[in-house]
């Protein structure tokens, strides 16, 4: 894939000594900041699935109340 981003030059700056102190081509090194940005959002998304997982099963009831506390305030569900 290929992308054009726009940086304040002050970034750009900044990405391309840290490119030059890695030793990667600027291209790879970008390249790998995507790539670790990715697995660390999908590491922090497992996280929250599990830990949301592990608060439902301890506590259901409460999670259910406030749930239909929400519903009957008519608060949006993106909102809760």
């Amino acid at each position: 894939m290929t992308i054009t981003i726009e940086l304040e030059s002050e970034i750009e700056t900044h990405v391309k000594e840290q490119a030059g102190r890695s030793g990667l081509p600027l291209e790879e090194y970008i390249v790998s900041i995507i790539n670790e940005a990715v697995s660390k959002l999908e590491q922090i998304g497992t996280d929250v699935s599990t830990q949301l997982d592990e608060i439902y099963a301890v506590q259901p009831s409460v999670i259910d109340m406030n749930l239909q506390k929400m519903q009957a305030l008519s608060v949006p569900p993106e909102e809760w």
